[in-house]
């Protein structure tokens, strides 16, 4: 029976150190973490990719959540199931406790950090206490710590998720090991399932690696002693349970997250993700290169290789064969892992920092095991290990750096005066398209930026309590006809400069974008709203409206604020009109004829509906049924003179047993000429 290489073996003189410091510097180094991200760093910019479509796509469920309740929840889950439910679980929790902020998912990241201390302690039960600071500081200042805090995406977790699930199979006996540990295995594996269903095929592919191996590794060190029947039991229960958690969610989701990869990996998109890089730079990517390994580890990546091969030298030294088997089973894990996301030449800091966490896991690994060593022989307790953590905290305080990864590939983000504007654009941008009156907005992006397109606008819709999916692009596209045809379905258009330099410059669209602003601006059928100027340099950002979408009409006195919806009651969105007459102002005063439409549901039966406009009576229209499910649709046909200002609306009847008077529900209204 093997030693185990990371679980703590009791010590009858030396207790951890309480949980509840491990907690307090996980929170400590999180919120420190969030606050300088506010002032200079990440946060302090607007969302953008990946991190805004999972706000996006938590801030709707919140907001039917509050709508609807646990059912609205389960039911939209069940209708549209997310792209990475654990991703949009901590943006909801965040929106949830703190509001709908772009902060807010980090603040709940902290428990990301605290959960991998407490691991830390776990490891480092036995040595002393100075021992588990040392290793706690060192933890603190890898790169990726910052990544885990700071960052919305799912691949960080799904990274650790994976990395302490491979390494917990192979580095003890794993046949005939305990239920809980079978269970704690088998659970890791289905929360990175979970956690990134689109990169489902390495998780797999990782588990069942790891599955055999460990197996492998108990067969030969039980002499080949272990029946194939039992070892076939213990795995098949370990995979079995995973497939219990996940089976749900992929029974939603697989043919969406099958077609996604096909996409993006084989078949349309694949060309355009792909970095095309040397072969050296591309074997190293994810180790040291400039844009993927040294982001997320920085020099701790040479740290962690140097204790390695001082851990392996001693376990040889020692003639600790079992050991030495056990890290070779790692070692061949890591490769697999580093092979899957580095042969590939799809390329990011994101798509391969399971690297990173792997290291992460064996630099824990390597320095447990020099401390160990070094603390057992009374010759080397005072020198090597005191040696040892100076090297560590030395290395921490000088190369420790705050999370900096950002869209400028600079070590801080814009300006304070650029991310004002491009915040102020984004409210601009909200203003000039948001539906007014009777209009509904349907709003095309044919290119985007970083912070302004389809996902941001959406989102600040989100942050003012309206759910619906107002804005659309297809920013993969150097298509025109597809792009036109998009135009056609949209009520507005939002037109960059060629000559932006926040345009995402390498996206297909790009390419199609000058044909597609000359057919904008040459269709009849739109008229430009608003020319903001950009944040940087550049032509003006123009905003077009289809003509038909401008707004005819707004609410006047007696219609109250929009409400709802209340499903409850079938009710959608509705606005209370009180008293026994109310107005709706005429923002198109073009003499003519023209036709009101009242969408409408009365609180009392036989209501009657007069409307005049400036003394002229119009017509009337009577609703019987109180209350009637879905309402009722009145047409009203108007003069309209040079100088009317508003139309308005008389009731027969008013809901006397309320204090507002309530005589109407109005569901929606229009003015078509």
């Amino acid at each position: 029976m093997s030693e185990p290489l990371a679980s703590p073996v009791p010590s009858p003189t030396q207790k951890p150190l309480p949980a509840v410091w491990f907690v307090a510097a996980g929170v400590l180094f999180a919120v420190a973490s969030v606050m300088q991200s506010l002032r200079q760093g990440q946060l302090a910019a607007p969302a953008t990719f990946d991190d805004i479509g999972y706000f996006v796509d938590s801030g709707r469920r919140l907001l039917s959540f509050y709508d609807l309740g646990f059912s609205g929840l389960f039911k939209g889950y069940v209708a549209d199931s997310p792209h990475a439910p654990t991703a949009t679980a901590v943006s909801f929790i965040g929106f949830l406790i703190f509001g709908i902020n772009e902060w807010a998912p980090a603040l709940v990241n902290t428990a990301w950090v605290v959960a991998l201390l407490l691991v830390v302690r776990r490891w480092f039960a036995d040595l002393p206490a100075w021992v588990t600071a040392t290793v706690v500081i060192a933890v603190l200042a890898w790169p990726v710590l910052g990544f885990l805090v700071i960052e919305a995406r799912p691949d960080i977790v799904n990274a650790f998720l994976l990395a302490f699930g491979c390494i917990a199979l192979v580095e003890r006996p794993w046949v005939g090991a305990g239920r809980r540990r079978l269970l704690a295995i088998a659970l890791i594996f289905a929360a990175a399932l979970l956690t990134k269903p689109s990169v489902f095929p390495i998780t797999i592919a990782l588990y069942g690696f790891s599955l055999m191996l460990a197996t492998g590794l108990d067969y030969l060190e039980r002499q080949r002693t272990l029946k194939p029947g039992t070892m076939l039991r213990h795995n098949v229960a370990a995979v079995a349970i995973t497939l219990v958690v996940v089976l749900p969610h992929y029974i939603l989701a697989a043919a969406r997250e099958i077609q996604y990869i096909i996409v993006t990996t084989f078949t349309r998109e694949k060309d355009l993700w792909a970095v095309k890089l040397p072969p050296y730079e591309q074997a190293t990517f994810y180790l040291w290169g400039g844009q993927g390994g040294h982001k997320t580890m920085g020099v701790w990546v040479f740290v962690t290789l140097a204790l390695i091969v001082v851990a392996v030298v001693g376990l040889v030294i020692r003639r600790r064969d079992s050991a030495l088997r056990r890290v070779a089973a790692m070692a061949l894990i890591f490769c697999a892992s580093y092979a899957l996301v580095s042969l590939p030449a799809h390329k990011s800091v994101f798509l391969g920092i399971q690297v990173t966490a792997f290291c992460l896991v064996f630099f824990l690994l390597a320095a447990r095991a020099l401390f160990s060593a070094a603390l057992a022989h009374k010759a080397w307790q005072n020198g090597f290990a005191a040696a040892l953590a100076v090297v560590l905290v030395g290395t921490a305080l000088s190369s420790f750096q705050w999370h900096w990864f950002n869209k400028e590939g600079k070590q801080s983000v814009a300006s304070l005066d650029v991310l004002a504007k491009r915040r102020a654009l984004i409210d601009a941008t909200y203003e000039a398209t948001k539906p007014q009156g009777d209009t509904v907005s349907r709003i095309y992006f044919p290119a985007i930026t970083d912070y302004l397109n389809a996902d941001v606008l959406d989102f600040a819709f989100i942050q003012r309590s309206d759910a619906t999916d107002h804005a659309f692009d297809a920013h993969r596209s150097d298509d025109v006809a597809e792009h036109l045809a998009n135009i056609e379905a949209a009520s507005h258009v939002v037109l960059f400069s060629p000559d932006d330099p926040d345009l995402i410059s390498w996206l297909p669209s790009v390419r199609s974008l000058p044909a597609v602003r000359e057919a904008v601006k040459a269709n009849s059928d739109f008229v430009r709203i608003a020319s903001l100027t950009p944040p940087l340099s550049g032509g003006p950002i123009e905003i077009y409206a289809r003509k038909t979408s401008l707004p005819t009409l707004a609410p006047g006195t007696g219609i109250l604020g929009l409400e709802g919806p209340y499903p409850q009651w079938n009710l959608p969105q509705m606005r209370w009109v009180i008293g026994s007459a109310a107005t709706l102002k005429l923002l198109d005063t073009t003499p003519g004829k023209a036709t009101l439409r009242l969408d409408v549901m009365s609180p009392v039966p036989d209501q009657t509906i007069s409307v005049s406009i400036g003394g002229r009576g119009q017509g009337h229209c009577t609703i019987a049924v109180a209350f009637k499910k879905e309402g009722e649709t009145c047409f009203v046909e108007l003069t309209i003179a040079p100088g009317d200002q508003e139309i308005v609306l008389t009731f027969s009847r008013i809901d006397m047993s309320n204090d507002q008077k309530r005589a109407l529900i109005l569901l929606g209204y229009s003015l078509r000429r």
